[in-house]
């Protein structure tokens, strides 16, 4: 792996470390529960929790006390680590999107209107209208959190 010139196991390390705490504290912090838009004619309504902005406090929190404890040149370390962290997600996205896209042709999924059964868009735009694994949707978790609160803490 010494030869691989843009392998950064930190920025590895970082990037499963964060993604994991987030769904962690969206899976302990409480928050309040609402329905989503009809799925179909029944009216079937899938639940969200919704605890984002408890979860990006405790994100700043964090990232002040880390400034406080260890000083400013903490954040430094996303610079240093930019290109590896950017990598990083690029790659856990392209096989969560895989595995999200491959999981949608088992069971009985909800589909997103206009699929065209157009593998790479259908891969793109997401086959799965809500692809849920139990109560955990990974289209609203993913849409912000992972990304903004990312992009919020590099550019201090």
């Amino acid at each position: 792996l010494k030869n691989l010139k843009y392998f950064d196991p930190e920025a590895i390390c970082f990037y499963a470390a964060w993604f994991s705490s987030l769904v962690l504290l969206w899976k302990i912090i409480p928050g309040k529960k609402v329905f989503g838009s009809p799925l179909n004619d029944m009216g079937d309504k899938l639940e969200y929790k919704m605890n984002g902005f408890y979860t990006f406090l405790i994100v700043m929190a964090g990232v002040f006390a880390a400034i406080f404890i260890k000083g400013p040149s903490i954040m430094l370390f996303f610079f240093d680590h930019f290109f590896g962290i950017q990598l990083t997600s690029y790659i856990f996205a392209v096989i969560l999107c895989t595995y999200l896209y491959i999981s949608s042709f088992s069971g009985e999924k909800h589909l997103a209107k206009g699929t065209q059964n157009v593998h790479i868009y259908d891969y793109w735009m997401g086959r799965e209208l809500n692809p849920r694994i139990g109560k955990f949707d990974w289209k609203q978790f993913c849409e912000l959190r992972p990304g903004m609160r990312e992009y919020i803490k590099s550019k201090w």
